[in-house]
């Protein structure tokens, strides 16, 4: 049985899986506590949590794979776990408190070496998961270009494409310093405004609150109108594969080209895929996509993020998509 950790903004997700009959795999064991920004938070929890999925397997006789599968926030130095500076500030009580940090490191520690960790970018798990979950709803994405886009606390994002072979991913996956424009065509970065963290910081309040009143949707339909907005240049420099990017980690020419022409989306993050939010943002970017490019884009909301992030580091271990021809 193998172990998965997703370690979020706001909590961390965790459960043991087996082997998928069909393309979802079984989660037998599924918890998730609330994740206290800091470092020190961070070692707590994962000792907490190592110590409950053994002792969930004592108690149920069954074996954990040594090796845990984990997604973080966060992005890495290529062929590391040392996190880059800048790309975890949703997890830090600081902005820089994750700068540099070696996550496995980390882990190892607060485990006591008991467990070995393949850890990889959350957006990673969720485009994985979300492939995962489009294909058992009969969703063909065999050998398309699928970007993943996440405004969650953050805005994480992933690219790949699905061959007979398994998953591939291409680029970094940063999208977060994408550049926009605000209603006012103003240049803004884009996890600035388009993230829970960047949403309350304008309006001072969360999309939760929001999602659970219809007084406050009607108060706040021009906020909500510019997520699309937002969510709908997002997808569209994509498939036009040119951007700018605000921050310290530009792209090469191959990376531009390795997204162009992407047509196949997956939304998660907890505005993009939950509540009267998530609905109205879709409409709005594919209406706006197929007035732009005369393209109608493939968007497939994830159903349950926490589950699918499970699901996705999973398959990513086991590299067992079940492939629809």
């Amino acid at each position: 049985m193998t172990a998965v950790i997703d370690i979020g903004g706001t909590k961390i997700a965790y459960g043991l899986l087996s082997n998928p009959e069909n393309v979802l795999p079984c989660i037998h064991y599924q918890q998730s506590i609330p994740f206290k920004k800091g470092l020190a938070h961070l070692k707590l929890a994962i000792h907490e949590i190592s110590h409950d999925i053994q002792s969930w397997a004592t108690n149920n006789t069954v074996t954990i794979n040594p090796t845990i599968i984990v997604g973080s926030a966060g992005n890495f130095k290529p062929n590391t776990t040392t996190i880059l500076p800048g790309t975890a500030i949703n997890l830090g009580n600081t902005p820089q408190e994750f700068d540099g940090i070696d996550l496995n490191k980390i882990m190892l520690h607060a485990c006591n070496n008991h467990f070995q960790y393949k850890i990889y970018n959350d957006a990673s798990l969720q485009l994985a998961g979300g492939i995962a979950y489009a294909q058992h709803e009969n969703i063909n994405f065999l050998n398309k270009k699928i970007a993943y886009i996440g405004p969650g606390t953050g805005l994480g994002g992933a690219f790949a494409t699905l061959a007979q072979s398994g998953l591939e991913f291409v680029t970094d996956g940063h999208i977060f310093d994408m550049q926009l424009k605000d209603s006012h065509n103003n240049p803004v970065m884009a996890e600035d405004v388009f993230s829970g963290r960047g949403f309350f910081q304008h309006h001072n309040i969360t999309p939760k609150e929001i999602n659970q009143s219809q007084k406050l949707q009607k108060k706040y339909q021009l906020a909500i109108d510019q997520l699309g907005h937002y969510l709908s240049q997002i997808m569209i420099q994509i498939y036009q594969g040119k951007f700018k990017k605000l921050s310290q980690y530009p792209w090469q020419k191959n990376d531009y080209d390795a997204i162009k022409q992407t047509q196949c989306f997956i939304l998660g993050g907890s505005i993009g895929s939950k509540g009267l939010i998530a609905n109205q943002i879709k409409q709005i970017a594919q209406t706006q996509f197929y007035k732009k490019l005369n393209i109608k884009p493939a968007i497939y909301k994830i159903p349950d993020t926490e589950k699918a992030a499970l699901i996705g580091g999973f398959l990513l271990k086991e590299n067992k998509f079940k492939v629809n021809n």
